[in-house]
């Protein structure tokens, strides 16, 4: 049931994401306000034991942002999934975004030599199309 929850707010993110080019952190406390709820709600006293293991994901995902790869809004949306998912599934998230997110960035570099286009623009894609998609990949597994 929880992995519905999450589906549904990582589509509201995505909405408010390519709106606004940024997550709020009102809506990324709400996520993990809920989260563990849901949590603690499951399995009682471990929610203790997921909310570090979200703060670790965060400290392991941190450099990512530190070079310019990520915004903290999306760092700071990983935590809030592990807390729905679990520390492993969001980990291969993670890692399925990257592999569909340089995809698609490989298609957009082509595409452009392609063109031949003589000034240089810079493109803006909402990362969290790409945790959406990752998600959905790593439920797809799963099963």
């Amino acid at each position: 049931m929880s992995q519905y929850i999450l589906g549904i707010l990582l589509i509201l993110a995505m909405a408010i994401d390519i709106k606004t080019k940024r997550i709020p952190n009102s809506f990324l406390i709400v996520l993990y306000l809920l989260g563990a709820g849901i949590e603690y709600y499951k399995h009682g006293a471990e929610v203790v034991v997921v909310c570090a293991m979200a703060v670790l994901l965060i400290i392991i995902l941190f450099p990512t942002y530190m070079v310019g790869a990520f915004g903290a809004g999306d760092i700071k949306l990983f935590g809030a999934m592990s807390l729905f998912i679990g520390f492993i599934p969001t980990l291969t998230c993670f890692y399925y975004s990257l592999l569909i997110c340089g995809s698609v960035s490989i298609f957009i570099l082509c595409f452009e030599r392609i063109r031949k286009s003589g000034r240089k623009r810079k493109h803006y894609v909402s990362y969290t199309i790409f945790i959406f998609l990752g998600y959905v990949f790593t439920l797809w597994n799963k099963r």
